[in-house]
């Protein structure tokens, strides 16, 4: 059972995740670049964006689920990675394909718990994200493991415990990182005109706008990851390396 046992700094959570991405970047760079990378890029080249966001396209929303779950092994290979710095970029793989599954299985769930919450004046919801943010982390190492679907989420659950206020805290700050990251990322398809590439009008992103979509989504799934990983190892308490169990 993880157990709360320390509290979640800011400025000690972003130094260390940024010593963890300069220490194992580049291993970190393989799973991102294979399911996170390329298929935002080809998601950006081939497939439509809505002219009308309030008017989602069923073929752009397909794709889009089908990115995300591909992402989601990239997740689990980085979180692995961050609990044990000797584990090698295979090893995570392997253990991320192993873990899929209930990975999976506790993302649908959460999410659901998150939607109803939303739906309930938005507060819940935001409170229920800030307490079930740690899910793949717990997963990953195998906390929860005996308690059923929902292990994963108590597990989550127990280690913010206290803490839901500073963890509202960092999702306020990814959202904000994001969103200048993504400002870069539109600035980029600002360029594709000059070129030839991709079609506006059509809602298609030309090769500049791809590319930078795919790469801030890439930075963007890193420093998450590798976010959730070290919060989840300060709120429990555990030394590093800590080896996830398959």
């Amino acid at each position: 059972m993880s157990i709360s046992t320390g509290k979640l700094s800011l400025n000690q959570l972003w130094k260390d995740v940024q010593a963890l991405v300069a220490a194992r970047g580049s291993d970190l760079l393989l799973p991102a670049a294979a399911f996170i990378f390329l298929p935002n890029l080809a998601q950006g080249l081939f497939v439509a964006q809505p002219a009308n966001p309030a008017q989602p396209d069923p073929e752009y929303s397909l794709t889009a689920i089908v990115v995300g779950l591909i992402g989601l092994a990239a997740t689990l290979s980085i979180i692995a990675m961050v609990f044990d710095r000797r584990m090698e970029t295979g090893a995570a793989l392997r253990l991320a394909f192993a873990r899929y599954g209930r990975a999976l299985a506790a993302a649908i769930i959460t999410g659901l718990i998150v939607f109803v919450g939303l739906l309930a004046l938005i507060v819940p919801g935001l409170y229920l994200l800030s307490r079930l943010w740690l899910v793949m982390p717990a997963v990953t190492i195998g906390d929860g493991d005996g308690e059923g679907l929902l292990g994963p989420l108590k597990a989550s659950w127990r280690a913010t415990q206290g803490q839901a206020l500073r963890s509202f805290g960092i999702f306020l700050i990814v959202v904000f990182g994001s969103l200048l990251l993504a400002v870069v990322a539109a600035a980029a398809a600002l360029l594709d005109p000059l070129i030839g590439s991709g079609d506006m009008n059509a809602g298609r992103l030309g090769l500049f706008g791809a590319l930078a979509a795919a790469v801030v989504s890439s930075i963007i799934g890193i420093y998450f990851a590798v976010t959730q990983a070290r919060a989840y190892q300060m709120l429990t308490g555990r030394a590093d390396p800590d080896a996830p169990r398959v």
